[in-house]
Order: structure tokens, then C-alpha cells, then sequence
């Protein structure tokens, strides 16, 4: 019984391999391509035919003007504010939750959060209007200690 058991395993996993191996072969373009490989390169016309194209190419700009990165604050509450993409989705995510916001018509935003005690990780994400997106990640230590 163990015998045929063992022979099972060693016929399955050499049927896998041979399976895989036929697999390979025929997503590589056959046994001719193996020795004569070589990299296709398309051509790309140099200048965009729409529109949409070329605002796919700019990423969307994110900058935080509070709080600095890696700072120690000795209060609980945290006011976080920015700057982004004129009425740009920013979802802001840490330890203790999530919130999304919409910045105003001028890209700014602004929101409290709650702290953790010790080191808290904060991401900040802005989504454009072409699902461009930028991210930020802030290191803010929450310490009831007297400095």
C-alpha cells in the first residue's frame, strides 16, 4: 500500500514538471526560439495622440505642511493639512483608523487624527482624476514624557 502511495507522488510530480516544462516551451515561441531569443522593442511614436495621454504622464503633486516627518509630540490629537490636486480624493490611514477627505478648489486639506503612545505611522494617499496617485508616509512619536 505505502509503495503504491510513493509511486503515485513520484508519476504526479513528474507529470507536473513535464506539463510545466511543455508550458514553458510553448509560451517561448517553441524549441526553434530557445537559442535565438532576442528583445522586440516597440516603436513609440514620439508625440502623444491625445490628450488623456499626456495628463497620465504627470503625477499628481502632494506636499504636507503639518506636522514635519519623525517628529515626538507630547499631545494625543494630531492636526495633519496639505496641499494637493485641486478637489483631489485624500484618504489618510493610522494605527486607530482611516479618513478620506476632498481637498477644497485651491488642493488644500486638513484633518485631527488620534495618536497612539510611542511611534505612529501615518499614510497619506491623493488620487487625481486620471487614478494617478502619490503617497506619503509621516513617523509621528506620541510621549507623555517631560522633555
Amino acid at each position: 500500500m505505502k509503495k503504491e502511495v510513493l509511486l503515485s507522488i513520484i508519476i504526479g510530480i513528474i507529470l507536473g514538471f513535464g506539463i510545466m516544462g511543455i508550458g514553458w516551451i510553448n509560451r517561448s515561441g517553441g524549441f526553434s526560439n530557445l537559442s535565438q531569443k532576442t528583445d522586440v522593442i516597440p516603436s513609440v511614436s514620439p508625440t502623444p495622440t491625445t490628450t488623456q495621454s499626456i495628463e497620465r504622464t504627470e503625477k499628481i503633486q502632494l506636499s504636507i505642511t503639518k506636522p514635519e516627518n519623525e517628529i515626538v509630540v507630547s499631545q494625543e490629537k494630531l492636526d495633519i493639512s496639505g496641499k494637493t490636486q485641486p478637489l483631489a480624493t485624500v484618504v489618510i490611514i493610522w494605527e486607530e483608523g482611516e479618513d478620506i477627505l476632498v481637498a477644497d478648489e485651491e488642493g488644500v486639506f486638513e484633518t485631527q487624527i488620534s495618536l497612539l503612545g510611542g511611534p505612529n505611522e501615518i499614510e497619506i494617499t491623493a488620487y487625481g482624476d486620471n487614478d494617478d496617485e502619490t503617497k506619503k508616509i509621516l513617523t509621528i512619536t506620541y510621549s507623555t514624557a517631560k522633555f
